[in-house]
């Protein structure tokens, strides 16, 4: 909300229509001292002349009763012009039904005169938000439509996001093993399959291991392969997933469950890319890229001899940090998108987009689960909505009324560091950690917590910064 003293303003381009100057030169003061381009028009013929010669606002603030055409005919006549143009009439009490005839013909709001600043800027700042989430998500559900089919869902355009894009060109042209690390949910799967598709080896085939799925017999049987009669059950040979990746890229995700007698052959295979099949006694070689991915803190493994060390700096020639879908809350919109298309094609529902409410909602969850609990989401909402696009009320409870947990940082004791610290210093740094957490965002910390913006700006006051 707008309110008095706000430092920023949502962008956009304000007309304002009266055919009263008075009025018109009183709102358009107002706006402007707010941070506002405001332009002026004298009645609906004088703001169709604005439209027509292609000067273009993204909100118009017009007065319901003006000789002539009415605020009611301008409205319809814009929307025909531009359907995304967002207007707020201004009305007297005694046409307050007009006016509400207005909200339902597309107008974003309206006001009673005499109209108080507090609100109008309010009101103002609101409609220029949900043009911007309409434009933005307009735009980037015709880039999603643009792009190939099959392609990877490769989708962000914030700077945690680019500069993962940006290490994964410079990477994926050579040999280097490349470890993947950060929490579940935030796509190392699909950084993995980026990698691949940008080397020389694309042409290749691109091989996955899960493993922390198998125990560990099977998972060397998945891995090697195994000879006839191997083990109970194995009644022919087959080739494992190692000689499967021949001349392309051998995945392992989870790599950090990997028990510790299979990580020597493990070691093994990396240094000189021979191995032998269970059951088999002959040494076979393959020629395959290693790209491994992990939600643990593998350092931590080796410190604890649970993983080996000269695994680990094997693994690790090219580390790359995969961020959480809460520190680039700008691309939720380009993957929202995504899963709506996606979800809506695999349901054969015509549902086309999100609603701005719906948006909103989303942009302030901080999503413990990442981008897999994103796409689940919307894989729901695609599934129970009665309308042509999501709605807020599609969205399940927890992310409609705020019920969040901020994710805790594995193996680790939170409140190892605040025993026997006065309690003030304890809240003001579980706070500020929350907000760290939260990427920043007092307004998700706040929502986190269950307590104010402002109480946390008065810890932050206080004691912390």
């Amino acid at each position: 909300m707008i309110e008095p003293g706000d430092r920023t303003v949502p962008a956009g381009r304000v007309l304002v229509v009266d055919d009263d100057a008075v009025q018109v030169e009183t709102l358009r003061g107002v706006l402007r001292r707010a941070g506002y381009d405001v332009q002026a028009a004298n009645g609906a013929e004088g703001a169709l002349r604005e439209f027509d010669a292609g000067k273009l606002p993204d909100l118009v603030v017009t007065d319901l009763r003006m000789a002539g055409a009415d605020g009611l005919d301008l409205l319809r006549a814009l929307k025909q012009r531009d359907p995304l143009v967002e207007v707020i009439v201004l009305t007297a009490y005694g046409s307050v039904e007009k006016a509400v005839e207005a909200v339902r013909a597309g107008a974003y709001d309206f006001l009673l005169k005499p109209i108080e600043r507090t609100s109008l800027l309010a009101v103002v700042g609101k409609a220029l938000e949900r043009r911007a989430l309409v434009v933005e998500n307009r735009s980037l559900r015709r880039a999603l439509q643009a792009r190939p089919e099959g392609h990877p869902v490769a989708l962000g355009c914030s700077r945690p996001f680019r500069s993962v894009l940006d290490l994964v060109d410079r990477v994926a042209p050579s040999d280097a093993s490349v470890l993947l690390c950060g929490e579940s949910g935030t796509g190392k799967s699909l950084v993995a399959r980026m990698l691949h598709e940008r080397s020389a080896r694309s042409a290749g085939p691109f091989v996955t291991v899960f493993c922390a799925a198998l125990p560990e017999a099977l998972l060397e049987a998945e891995l090697f392969g195994h000879e006839r009669g191997a083990f109970t059950g194995a009644v022919s040979q087959r080739k494992g997933r190692v000689e499967q990746a021949h001349g392309g890229t051998l995945f392992l995700d989870e790599v950090g469950e990997i028990p510790l007698a299979l990580q020597v052959k493990l070691l093994r295979l990396l240094e000189d890319h021979e191995f032998e099949r269970v059951g088999g006694e002959e040494t076979l070689r393959s020629d395959f890229r290693l790209v491994a991915a992990t939600n643990a803190d593998l350092r931590r493994g080796v410190e604890e001899r649970r993983f080996r060390e000269d695994l680990y700096y094997r693994l690790k020639v090219i580390e790359v940090e995969v961020p959480p879908l809460r520190v680039r809350t700008e691309d939720v919109a380009v993957l929202a998108a995504h899963f709506v298309r996606l979800h809506a094609a695999n349901c054969g529902k015509p549902v086309r987009d999100l609603a701005p409410e719906a948006l909103d909602l989303l942009q302030r969850h901080p999503w413990p689960g990442n981008v897999r609990e994103l796409d689940h989401v919307l894989e729901r909402a695609v599934v129970l909505t009665r309308n042509s696009r999501i709605e807020a009320e599609d969205l399940p409870p927890s992310i409609v009324q705020g019920e969040v947990r901020v994710p805790l940082e594995e193996g680790k004791d939170p409140f190892d560091t605040l025993v026997g610290r006065p309690l003030k210093e304890v809240e003001d740094a579980f706070i500020e950690k929350t907000v760290l957490r939260c990427g920043g965002s007092v307004r998700q910390a706040a929502r986190a917590l269950g307590i104010s913006e402002r109480t946390i700006f008065r810890h932050r006051r206080r004691g912390v910064r």
